[in-house]
């Protein structure tokens, strides 16, 4: 991968430093650095994915919509399961994950206090990893900032046993649920403790959903 400048620009908000990613069903994604003070993604960040739609759209399946900050376009990965609702949640299934550059005129690593995920409908991520890496090469080195593992529901995000980052609300509603994870370093699973960011950031799905109907 080419050299690049940073994409975002520094500036105060209440969120913080942003990452807006989309993953088969995922919306903009959010991870707020240590202070809540920066802003680090805008639309002309680089973004590598492992696939795109067959049937990419408008408003789905390309890999820039990914940053463009807006809820109504998400990118579209290639299938990861055979079948639609109901799959078998053991079987295997084809991982996909995404892949922003930050770029390069930062002080990496940046700390970071909480990763906040936005889900379409049912097609949330069973089994997943939030990794950052400094080369951003796909066979590593890559450092888990935490990994997420839960059974599949007919509905929005829902937690595993043991687990707190799904806000449950109205998850048997998908179209008006709240369909979030936040991840922090006190949740359960939780950040690492030293979590910090490195110029790539990679969201690497294992599995997604069994009871939805996307792919």
């Amino acid at each position: 991968m080419g050299k690049k400048e940073s994409c975002g620009t520094f500036r105060r908000t209440g969120g913080g430093l942003l990452i807006w990613a989309m993953l088969l069903g995922l919306l903009p994604a959010k991870v707020v650095a240590a202070g809540g003070t920066m802003e680090l993604v805008s639309p002309d960040c680089a973004v590598t994915v492992s696939s795109e739609a067959a049937d990419a759209g408008q408003n789905q399946g390309y890999k820039e919509q990914a940053v463009d900050g807006d809820t109504e376009t998400q990118w579209s990965s290639g299938p990861m399961k055979t079948g639609g609702a109901n799959a078998d949640p053991a079987a295997e299934q084809t991982h996909q994950w995404l892949t922003v550059d930050l770029g390069e005129g930062r002080n990496y690593p940046v700390a970071i206090d909480s990763i906040k995920l936005w889900y379409n409908a049912k097609v949330w991520p069973m089994v997943y990893k939030i990794q950052t890496s400094p080369t951003g090469e796909e066979n590593g080195p890559w450092t888990d900032l935490v990994a997420v593992s839960r059974e599949p529901f007919d509905g929005a995000v829902k937690n595993g046993p043991g687990q707190n980052i799904a806000d449950e609300t109205n998850n048997a509603t998908p179209s008006t649920a709240a369909n979030t994870d936040t991840i922090t370093k006190s949740s359960l699973p939780a950040l690492t403790q030293d979590a910090a960011v490195e110029r790539f950031v990679r969201f690497y799905v294992e599995k997604v959903n069994t009871k939805a109907g996307g792919r």
